[in-house]
C-alpha cells in the first residue's frame, strides 16, 4: 500500500512540476518586451478591440505615414451612460470617434466583422477582409495581449507579414504593480483557454 501511495505522490509531483514549468514559461512569454523590427511602411494598421489607447496610437502612425489604410475591429459592446442613456453606443464607434477626432479621414477607415467578441473573430473577420494585396500590417494591441493573439492571427493570416506595436510602455516591473499583475493573470488564463478551446468565449455561447 505504502508503495502504490508513494508512485501516486511521486508521479503527481512531477505532473504538477511540469505545469508549474508551463506557467512559468507563458508568463514569461506574455510579459517579454517584443522585439520585432518595424517597417517603415505598411499595407494596413489593424485596431484590435480592447484599449481606447489603441485607437490613439493607430492615429498617429497614420498621421505619421506608416499607412494610409486603419482596419477597426467592430465590437458591439455597448459602452453605457449612466447619465443619459440617450449617449449609449458601440465600443468600436467609440474608436471611431477617436479617430476622427484625431484627423484620420473616414475614408480611411475600415471597419471590419460583424460583432466581433474574440480575438478568433478578429482574425476570421480579417482573413476574409484582407486580399493578396495586403502583405504587411500593423496590429495595434496591448503588451499582455501580444503573445496569444500573434499565435491566433498567424493561424488563420497564413500569408501575411504581420507585426504587433503596443501603446503602453511600462517604466517599472510587472511584478511590482498590482494592476499588471492582475492583467498578466488575465492573459494566463485566457492563453490556457485558447490553447484548451480555441475560441473560448464562442465556446461558451454554444452551451
Amino acid at each position: 500500500m505504502k508503495s502504490y501511495l508513494f508512485n501516486f505522490f511521486s508521479i503527481f509531483g512531477f505532473i504538477s512540476f511540469l505545469i508549474i514549468l508551463q506557467l512559468i514559461y507563458l508568463i514569461n512569454q506574455i510579459s517579454k518586451d517584443q522585439d520585432n523590427k518595424l517597417l517603415s511602411k505598411y499595407d494596413a494598421i489593424i485596431i484590435m478591440s480592447g484599449n481606447p489607447e489603441r485607437a490613439v496610437m493607430a492615429s498617429n502612425l497614420y498621421k505619421d505615414g506608416m499607412s494610409n489604410l486603419i482596419f477597426l475591429s467592430k465590437e458591439r459592446r455597448v459602452i453605457k451612460n449612466h447619465l443619459s442613456q440617450k449617449n449609449n453606443r458601440f465600443i468600436y464607434q467609440y474608436y471611431l470617434e477617436i479617430l476622427l477626432k484625431n484627423s484620420v479621414p473616414k475614408e480611411k477607415i475600415i471597419v471590419f466583422g460583424v460583432n466581433n467578441k474574440s480575438t478568433v473573430d478578429e482574425a476570421i473577420s480579417l482573413a476574409a477582409e484582407l486580399n493578396e494585396d495586403f502583405k504587411n500590417i500593423l496590429v495595434v494591441t496591448n503588451k499582455y495581449h501580444i503573445y496569444r493573439s500573434k499565435k491566433i492571427l498567424e493561424s488563420y493570416l497564413t500569408d501575411k507579414n504581420i507585426h504587433f506595436i503596443y501603446p503602453d510602455k511600462l517604466k517599472t516591473k510587472w511584478w511590482r504593480n498590482k494592476y499588471q499583475i492582475q492583467n498578466i493573470l488575465n492573459e494566463l488564463m485566457k492563453t490556457i483557454l485558447f490553447y484548451l478551446f480555441t475560441d473560448f468565449d464562442n465556446y461558451l455561447s454554444y452551451s
